[in-house]
């Protein structure tokens, strides 16, 4: 919705909660949006911050590349334009 933004992991525990609830993927996906793209030769969240584990995608960043989180839990490296499902989340509603 418009008040949510792409899914945002600040260490291990959140990135296995991501993939954990992935579903498998469907027929023209390859993978699930998250909120990771390529800045400056650096893998980063779209909130500014560095991935903490340059690692975690398959491949060294690259501009006008983002990252798509797979079912088998790996992070692939792809085109910004690719076709794919996205994940987000949005903030808790205060009470």
């Amino acid at each position: 919705g418009k008040s949510s933004d792409l899914a945002v992991a600040a260490d291990e525990q959140e990135r296995n909660y991501i993939v954990d609830r992935l579903s498998p993927v469907t027929k023209g996906i390859n993978g699930y949006w998250i909120g990771v793209r390529a800045r400056n030769r650096t893998w980063k969240w779209i909130n500014g911050t560095d991935l903490f584990d340059q690692g975690w995608v398959d491949q060294p960043a690259a501009d006008g590349q983002c990252v798509t989180s797979l079912s088998n839990r790996g992070w692939r490296s792809a085109s910004c334009n690719d076709k794919n499902g996205w994940i987000c989340e949005k903030k808790a509603l205060l009470v």
